[in-house]
């Protein structure tokens, strides 16, 4: 017996289930084409542990819009440049 079952354009379920990875891939936001790799237990935590990609996209071009405002981009930018033309590179400070 099904899980569900088409009723006037909409599927029904019927019973409760637990969702498979490419369901749970699909909510998160990734492409239908990506590809994880090991046993559906690791899938699912990478899948689980994962920021959406969609929202990692709109973060980073929110902050670069931000840091290209305060042209603190360029002095970054500028700054790297400096530390490898003096041989030296510090990630912390």
């Amino acid at each position: 017996m099904r899980n569900w079952r088409y009723e006037k354009n909409f599927f029904i379920i019927i019973k409760n289930r637990a969702l498979t990875p490419r369901e749970l891939a699909r909510l998160q936001t990734f492409p239908d084409d990506f590809v994880f790799y090991g046993t559906s237990i690791n899938i699912q935590q990478q899948i689980g542990n994962a920021v959406p990609p969609l929202l990692a996209k709109k973060i980073s071009l929110k902050v670069k819009e931000y840091l290209d405002d305060k042209n603190i981009r360029k002095l970054i930018i500028l700054e790297t440049k400096k530390k490898f033309q003096n041989g030296y590179v510090t990630i912390f400070q």
